[in-house]
């Protein structure tokens, strides 16, 4: 197997935004002044934008608004995110291994934040959370097979979708139980993203 790009899921994967989530949610209680304990955030984390929507009943003619707020929040909250995949995309950048962030997040968000230089970003916008979606539009445009490249994400939707595109899919252990990755059929679990690296050993 060769493996000539890898294309990642942000949030859990690259980042834990663990405490800027639960900042955001707190600021959206007390805006709408919701009780803090109807949400259980640890249940929320584990959903996408979409699905967050939903359950925090935001209403689709809403939605631009409330993403506009998030931005912002984030913006302010930015000094909170664990940024645990700097090294590893740092290590691919050096040995030319071209990387693509697939996302339920956005581009500004990153590109403001945090000192990424990916291939290009694929975000909310542009799948409306539909990771596989994502996933071919990336293949398209790197010019690349599904044989020729990974895709690394936390969640089981990202391992679905992944295997649905054809590509190689890693799941990451920081969301999810190991049973419940091996449900899907992943075709490699790891439990930190530096163990990335191993694909490209050789290098």
């Amino acid at each position: 197997m060769v493996i000539k790009a890898v294309f990642f899921d942000w949030d859990f994967t690259l980042v834990d935004p663990k405490i800027v989530l639960k900042k955001l949610l707190d600021d959206f209680c007390e805006k709408y002044k919701i009780p803090k304990d109807k949400y259980d955030i640890d249940e929320l984390m584990l959903l996408n934008m979409k699905q967050v929507f939903k359950k925090l009943g935001i209403k689709k003619i809403s939605m631009p608004y409330i993403l506009f707020e998030y931005l912002k929040l984030t913006k302010k909250y930015s000094k909170y995110y664990k940024f645990t995949g700097k090294e590893t995309l740092k290590y691919l950048e050096k040995n030319n291994i071209p990387y693509v962030i697939i996302t339920d997040n956005f581009k500004n968000v990153l590109r403001k934040n945090f000192d990424v230089n990916p291939e290009f970003i694929i975000d909310y916008w542009s799948t409306r959370g539909k990771k596989k979606k994502g996933i071919k539009k990336a293949l398209k445009k790197m010019k690349l097979k599904p044989h020729e490249v990974c895709y690394v994400g936390d969640k089981p939707s990202d391992i679905i979708a992944a295997n649905e595109a054809g590509v190689f899919s890693i799941g990451i252990l920081t969301t999810h139980s190991k049973e419940e990755m091996l449900k899907h059929k992943p075709d490699m679990l790891i439990t930190k993203i530096d163990d990335v690296k191993k694909l490209f050993k050789d290098k």
